[in-house]
């Protein structure tokens, strides 16, 4: 990982909850096409990882606006210092139609055999998708937890 342990050139603020988060996929979701999106695992300390970058415990890549702390690399947009995922334990990266595949359940309001069914069909998702998709889906908490 190219940087030095530094602070960053922006103080960095929590990751965008709605984007990042499995809890936050609905049925009305957004995502445009080509982008990839990180999903941020539920035992995560994100609130010890932003922390520890602002106190410049992180390698800081300046130039490429990225900081890797805690077996996690974390980019952040210089103009707001909003943080956000890019890799490492705790991550997930996703694609566009592993996303959309989510917004699909998210419509099912579980993963029911109506679900899983569509899931089969879909022509754009592997058996490995299939299996990411159903993992990330299993990491929302479910009503009553």
């Amino acid at each position: 990982m190219p940087g030095t342990r530094q602070k960053p050139q922006v103080t960095l603020g929590m990751p965008s909850r709605t984007r990042h988060h499995p809890d936050a996929i609905t049925a009305r979701g957004k995502s445009r096409k080509g982008d990839r999106n990180t999903m941020i695992e539920p035992w995560v300390d994100v609130r010890a990882d932003i922390d520890a970058i602002n106190r410049g415990e992180a390698v800081v890549d300046r130039e490429r606006a990225t900081a890797w702390v805690h077996g996690r690399l974390w980019g952040f947009h210089t103009d707001t210092g909003t943080a956000y995922p890019i890799s490492g334990r705790g991550f997930i990266s996703l694609t566009q139609a592993q996303h959309s595949a989510l917004r699909m359940i998210a419509g099912y309001t579980r993963l029911n055999e109506d679900a899983e069914r569509e899931l089969r069909m879909r022509p754009s998702l592997t058996d490995e998708d299939r299996e990411i998709v159903r993992y990330v889906w299993r990491l929302r908490r479910q009503p009553g937890d």
